[in-house]
């Protein structure tokens, strides 16, 4: 269906002239309050569906436009201008006039702005339209009916960038207007037109069987099955028998013949509850038997109904196919080191998204205006078009449907080949090979920087297919679990378990690489470097401390979300790992939850320092020594610390280690920053005889000092040869402070970008930075026996032998230093050590190492 243009010959839609505006005055009438339907969101949307008949909401409502926004529209038409920056304010009508035609609900524009105004919990009618008066539909004044504008205001790169705001406002600006986006009428991007008032209905079964079609035709989507074996495939099934029966039944896969029978899942929420009905020890027999429908919860009932619909003789219900209470939780640990096979393997999951519980269902009562978003046409071949915010996926669902705020789904969720969603406001597909919903059905494309903390199946699966890239592998581990930590577990314990099917799934296709609870050994020094949004609260029964799985969320906040380091240049690594032991605790989940005990050795420098707070509210630290060793007592100063711990944040850290494990620098930016580990010694030794920390948090900090004029790399290139073209620019720079001030400011910046390029060059060409997934991708080329040979050798991916000198390290000549803040700080650890070894005084913790400044210790 096409979009009505503003010439369209519907004189209903747009008149010939303005509406008169009402103007302000003593003798209009106060508007009474708010009805009861403009008071919630759910009570205007149950408002606007009792106004429409059971056959739904025409095709000819969408983008229908009440009298005043048909005037409005038309005159932004007439002043539309392509590009650079606008802004204006449109007259629109008066507040009466908005009220009325949003209790209508005919009007797309004036329901969508109240439906997205009311999400917003706004208090009172003035807050509701930006008027001054917070509660009536008076002006500043106090004068009668208040007259509305429409503002519109374009970037300057409107329509290429798409960047437009559209606000309907009173006497004040209010900030939750539409997102709006340009397209031309020849975009790819065609709109749906869900009609129906529920969920439930023919149209959004009949487009979920046309997705479930199309999927099928997807060589992604259709694997050879990899579970035909019994170990792999569930344990039990429901047999879900033929529309019309009144029971079901559970069924042991190992005996009822059906280990080749396709079978269906289900993601749903447990509730705070739990589930009502659940597979027991006591019931085990008489489910065998058979269970009543009427017994089960209306989210198992749908989904049973919509497996006979689409006939799979089965469907796999986590609550009814796991033994919930056999003796040490063995079928439990069974079935669920089985998660990667049960979802892939699975014909289509069916997810509970908007449900909070299983007695929630999987349909939803809908009004389609609220969903699909309107199109207007401005000028030729230009649409405005209400941005689509889909309730999933995206930051914004994470907080719509519930279902996507529970960590064990996102393995449902990205191990499941075809997902059929049953969201609050329509249905959303997720598979291999596209993304669609009810108002987009075609396809969406969702663009990662605006769901940063987000991974979908196509990008997961995209990510681990073909060759196997050890950066790009990396990355999406990285992703998941900064998606993964911002969602909610009801046990803490079932941190590593909840993800182990992924796991599992990205072993299979990462040759060499070992997982270890929760990070992998590619690059495990750099690994290590991952920190939380806030303290959280530490449990080293379920992880060591080095791995993000050993914090849970605190009650009072939620999950806090890890984010891992990036990789986004060269690198001067000082540190490496020499050995990582974590041992399962069940044999048969490797890659599940572990034993204590875990450990990492490693070797790098490390320094004891007296930590004070600089700024507390932005997390910034001084560090001092507490013997100065003839060096000035402060040796780094405005370090960023994020604590993982909220106990350790609040004590007084007299003891604390700082391990720097790496230097990121960039070509085109002249800055670098230091990576690295805060330790802290254990209170008792987990293991005898052995020198061991624990880690503590995650520190930073930035350096773009670079030497002086005078440092004799100025005049030469890195051959040695003489630069007559720099010499040259060095004069202009010079010459052009004789200028202003503002002249002067530019050469400084210039002279020191020129400078940092030459000195970060050299040290290039040294070997202290480089590219390390460039190097190891060079390393051990395209054959998997390089590979396996250099992963024999070097299993943790340290890189090249470690350069030990701390001293001197980035010295340009003398008096002058590359990375001057960087350089003192290592200075001082190497000081610190010298002097340690010089007077036979280790340190009580780290003992007395190499003697200049490394150490060699294990992290528990």
């Amino acid at each position: 269906m096409t979009t009505p243009a503003m010439d369209s010959a519907e004189t209903s839609h747009y008149p010939s002239a303005l509406p008169e505006i009402s103007k302000p005055n003593s003798e209009s009438p106060r508007p009474s309050a708010l009805p009861p339907y403009f008071r919630s969101y759910e009570a205007y949307i149950e408002h606007c569906m009792a106004k429409i008949g059971p056959e739904g909401v025409p095709e000819a409502a969408f983008d229908r436009l009440c009298a005043s926004c048909a005037a409005a529209f038309k005159k932004i038409a007439e002043s539309f201008v392509g590009g650079g920056r606008w802004e204006k304010r449109f007259p629109f009508c008066s507040v009466n006039d908005f009220l009325r035609s949003a209790a209508e609900g005919s009007c797309h524009v004036c329901h969508s702005f109240m439906a997205e105004r009311l999400k917003c919990n706004v208090p009172s009618l003035g807050d509701l339209l930006g008027l001054e008066s917070r509660d009536s539909g008076v002006d500043a004044h106090g004068h009668g009916d208040a007259a509305l504008k429409i503002y519109v205001y374009l970037h300057d790169d409107f329509p290429r960038s798409g960047h437009l705001q559209v606000s309907i406002v009173g006497s004040r600006m209010v900030f939750a207007g539409f997102a709006i986006e340009a397209r031309d009428e020849n975009s790819s991007r065609v709109r749906g037109f869900p009609t129906s008032l529920n969920t439930a209905s023919d149209g959004s079964w009949n487009q979920a069987l046309k997705w479930i079609n199309n999927c099928l035709s997807h060589p992604l989507c259709n694997p050879v099955q990899t579970a035909n074996l019994q170990d792999k495939r569930p344990a039990r099934l429901v047999a879900v028998g033929t529309i019309g029966e009144t029971y079901v039944r559970i069924c042991e896969t190992s005996r009822d013949g059906c280990t080749k029978e396709p079978y269906m899942t289900l993601s749903h929420c447990w509730g705070k509850k739990g589930v009502p009905i659940r597979l027991l020890e006591e019931n085990y027999a008489g489910f065998l038997n058979g269970i009543q429908l009427g017994e089960l919860p209306n989210t198992f009932r749908d989904a049973i109904e919509l497996t006979r619909k689409l006939e799979i003789p089965y469907i796999w219900i986590d609550s009814l196919c796991i033994i919930q209470d056999s003796p040490g939780d063995k079928d439990w640990i069974r079935e669920s080191a089985k998660m990667q096979e049960i979802y892939r393997n699975s014909f289509l999951n069916l997810a509970a998204a908007a449900s909070f519980d299983s007695n929630g269902g999987l349909f939803n009562r809908r009004y389609p205006l609220s969903v699909v978003p309107w199109s207007v046409r401005v000028a030729e071949n230009v649409y405005l078009t209400k941005k689509y915010t889909s309730e999933y996926p995206g930051i914004r669902a994470q907080k719509k449907l519930i279902l996507y705020t529970r960590g064990w789904v996102l393995q449902e969720q990205l191990l499941a080949r075809r997902t059929l969603v049953f969201g609050q406001d329509e249905l959303h597909w997720e598979c291999s090979t596209c993304q669609a919903s009810e108002s987009f059905p075609d396809s969406h494309e969702y663009s990662t920087d605006e769901v940063p903390y987000n991974i979908f199946r196509p990008g997961w699966e995209n990510l681990l297919k073909g060759k196997p890239v050890d950066s790009d592998r990396q990355k999406a581990w990285n992703r998941l679990i900064s998606t993964y930590s911002r969602r909610s577990l009801t046990k803490p314990s079932d941190r590593l378990m909840a993800i182990s099917g992924l796991a599992e799934h990205l072993s299979s296709r990462w040759s060499g690489i070992t997982y270890l609870a929760g990070l992998w050994s590619y690059r495990l020094i750099h690994e290590l470097l991952w920190h939380c949004g806030s303290c959280s609260q530490r449990n080293m029964e379920i992880a060591p401390s080095w791995s993000w799985a050993s914090l849970q969320e605190r009650q009072s906040i939620g999950p806090s979300g890890i984010t891992m380091c990036e990789d986004l240049g060269w690198l001067d690594v000082l540190a490496e790992v020499l050995e990582a032991k974590v041992t399962p605790k069940a044999r048969t989940s490797p890659f599940g939850p572990v034993a204590c005990g875990g450990s990492i050795r490693l070797r790098s420098p490390v320094i004891r320092a007296r930590i004070t707070i600089e700024d507390k509210r932005h997390r910034r630290y001084n560090l001092a020594l507490e013997d100065n060793c003839n060096l000035d007592t402060l040796i780094l100063q405005d370090v960023d610390v994020k604590w993982d711990d909220i106990d350790d944040a609040k004590a007084d850290m007299k003891d604390a280690y700082f391990a720097p494990f790496e230097i990121q620098a960039y070509d085109k930016h002249d800055l670098a920053t230091l990576h690295g580990l805060v330790l802290l010694k254990t209170a008792v030794h987990l293991l005898p005889c052995k020198t061991q920390l624990r880690r503590a948090g995650y520190f930073t900090r930035y350096d773009d000092g670079v030497s002086s004029d005078n440092d004799s790399e100025n005049s030469c290139h890195d051959d040695g040869s003489d630069s007559g073209r720099d010499d040259a620019s060095d004069e202009s720079f010079q010459g052009g402070m004789d200028n202003n001030s503002e002249d002067a400011s530019v050469t400084s910046s210039k002279d020191h970008e020129l400078r940092w390029e030459r000195s970060f060059r050299k040290r290039k060409k040294q070997g202290l930075f480089r590219n390390f997934n460039s190097w190891f991708a060079e390393k051990i080329g395209d054959g998997l026996e390089e590979r396996m040979n250099y992963l024999k050798k070097d299993p943790y991916v340290n890189g090249p032998p470690l350069n030990t000198t701390l001293e001197n390290r980035y010295l340009t000549e003398p008096g002058k230093e590359f990375l001057p803040d960087f350089s003192k700080f290592f200075e001082a650890i190497a000081r610190v050590a010298q002097n340690n070894k010089a007077n036979g005084t280790p340190d009580p913790v780290l003992g007395m190492g190499e003697g200049n400044g490394y150490y060699t210790y294990e992290i528990v």
